[in-house]
């Protein structure tokens, strides 16, 4: 009689300590999934936060003419002068590695759109990554880049940088006119914009008084 109360009270407290260990698992397991959860939250919100871009272009992507025309001072169609290496950035001590190299494209002023001017030619501040895919903005090989080749380009001038004295306010701030200014134009970003693409110049300045009109 004695044995079978000893035997049903340790069948009782196995189950007790087998519910207490459940318990303590599921409460670990929900403190590390938490933990996890909050962690990753947290570095989506860092990189939604700070997108990595190309130094030369604002965090923008702007996907109407009137929003591009906005966020320009000035709208030409220019001819590339050249690419010249411009300012150099980063910190000395890091040495050579830690050095930025910009270029400036120098570009001749053939034609204003937007904005006013008096200058000859402008440098608008860009920059070239290694690897970049060709016929990117960042590729210095992309044809719009080469000398001699006419585009229409919007021009939001900073000197907040020494060195700086222009630079492109969005990835599609260069329309290429890769059959002259009689041909249509192309966009030399990921996003062309409807009322760009494809257009001629004469039709380009069209929309753009139309937008000034209204």
């Amino acid at each position: 009689m004695l044995t079978k109360r000893l035997n049903a009270r340790v069948v009782r407290l196995s189950a007790l300590w087998l519910v207490g260990f459940a318990a303590v698992g599921v409460a670990g397991f929900a403190l590390t999934l938490s933990t996890f959860t909050n962690n990753n939250r947290s570095t989506i919100h860092d990189q939604t936060a700070a997108p990595v871009v190309a130094p030369h272009v604002r965090r923008v992507v702007l996907s109407s003419l009137d929003e591009l025309v906005a966020a320009s001072d000035l709208v030409v169609v220019g001819t590339v002068v050249g690419v010249e290496p411009g300012r150099v950035a980063g910190d000395p001590a890091d040495g050579e590695a830690g050095q930025v190299q910009f270029h400036d494209a120098v570009i001749r002023v053939d034609d204003v759109l937007a904005g006013s001017t008096a200058r000859d030619s402008i440098r608008v501040e860009v920059f070239f990554l290694p690897n970049s895919p060709p016929g990117s903005m960042t590729d210095i090989a992309s044809a719009w880049w080469r000398r001699g080749a006419s585009s229409v380009f919007f021009v939001r001038w900073d000197a907040t940088a020494p060195g700086r004295e222009a630079v492109l306010p969005s990835y599609d701030g260069v329309y290429h006119l890769p059959s002259g200014v009689d041909g249509p134009a192309r966009s030399a970003g990921t996003a062309p914009i409807a009322g760009l693409e494809g257009r001629t110049v004469e039709e380009i300045r069209a929309a753009i008084r139309a937008l000034a009109s209204d």
